[in-house]
């Protein structure tokens, strides 16, 4: 075998034993791109794609992280992020939601329940 085809592989060996997979960081990569498909630039771009982008930056800031020895705080951090994302979403969703629907509703003339239409 030649020579620079040997250090190639011993090269491409030693990339793939530093890696790591980083399980706890799908969470935050479903939010983030759940999120980036509401800017109205990115809509149209394809979720699997914009996935593997965010998860590849994801990935990249974890071995900095970690080559600097902060490899457990940074998915300690990480995943409060997404637990946090998770909880108050929902509830910022919802509120920014029934604003829109209101209005939407007392534009149109349709009566909502609650509320008194002037």
């Amino acid at each position: 075998m030649d020579a620079n085809m040997t250090q190639f592989l011993e090269q491409l060996m030693q990339l793939l034993a530093d890696t790591s997979y980083i399980a706890f960081a799908a969470p935050l990569v479903v939010i983030v791109v759940a999120l980036l498909k509401r800017v109205p630039q990115l809509a149209n771009v394809d979720a699997a794609g914009m996935s593997l982008g965010v998860q590849v930056v994801v990935w990249l800031a974890y071995l900095v992280a970690d080559h600097l020895g902060g490899g457990a705080q940074f998915q300690a951090w990480t995943e409060a992020g997404a637990s946090i994302a998770q909880i108050l979403l929902p509830l910022l969703m919802s509120e920014f939601a029934s604003k829109g629907i209101y209005s939407l509703a007392k534009q149109t003339g349709v009566a909502v329940i609650g509320y008194e239409r002037t």
